[in-house]
């Protein structure tokens, strides 16, 4: 693939592991899998709003803003999601890495780096 590129984040222990992005030349589309906790079971708006939980930033200083698209399915039996989020724009020339930082009731709750 010329126009695209996936890269697949490194394996994460948790609740919340980001299995990677796939770039396009317009956005970046993030993939992440969140369990949710006893407070997100119990207020349905936290886990609706788990597409927000994820800010993207490269090497060179850029930030992707985001989410401004994308969608999320799950398990609701499991309390487990699978988000697709989009962000733009496409990464930067010359950007060697992604970070994704995870935030979690306005903390971080931990950070991924994904070498291009």
């Amino acid at each position: 693939m010329k126009k695209v590129r996936v890269i697949p984040a490194p394996r994460q222990d948790g609740r919340i592991a980001v299995l990677g992005v796939v770039l396009w030349p317009d956005k970046i589309m993030l993939h992440a899998v969140v369990e949710s906790d006893a407070e997100e079971i119990a207020s349905v708006h936290q886990e609706g709003d788990q597409a927000t939980m994820f800010q993207i930033t490269d090497d060179l200083g850029n930030s992707y803003d985001g989410p401004s698209g994308g969608h999320g399915s799950g398990n609701t039996n499991l309390n487990v999601n699978e988000w697709r989020i989009h962000v733009h724009p496409g990464v930067a020339e010359g950007a060697t890495k992604l970070t994704v930082t995870i935030w979690v009731r306005h903390s971080i709750h931990g950070r991924v780096e994904l070498p291009l």
